[in-house]
């Protein structure tokens, strides 16, 4: 079969997401000291030590810390506070469903637009 009109472009680990796309796992945001009542705890030393000095990661940096599994209602505790993913794909519509960041889980080889 013979299919025209397609390109393809190459995504590098680094390279920025489109407009209003920020992967889950990027960027935290703190929620307090008590332990949230609902969610899917997290246990990483690792991330919980890089919490307590910064909310914001590089996907290099990310897939150092080895997360399988994170939702949007996943948490971490830190110290003594709790942190949980601030990354959320936008449209028109407003929130759609959170993904994660992982150049494990989507190839950095070339893709098809």
């Amino acid at each position: 079969m013979i299919v025209s009109g397609l390109k393809w472009l190459k995504f590098e680990t680094g390279d920025p997401q489109p407009t209003g796309y920020s992967p889950l796992g990027l960027k935290w945001k703190e929620r307090g000291s008590e332990k949230p009542a609902v969610g899917q705890e997290i246990k990483n030393k690792a991330l919980a030590t890089e919490l307590r000095q910064r909310l914001k990661f590089t996907r290099k940096e990310w897939d150092e810390f080895e997360v399988s599994s994170l939702s949007g209602d996943s948490y971490i505790q830190s110290g003594n506070k709790y942190f949980s993913p601030d990354g959320v794909r936008r449209n028109e519509r407003g929130p759609q469903k959170q993904t994660v960041a992982s150049n494990r889980a989507i190839s950095t080889s070339n893709l098809l637009v």
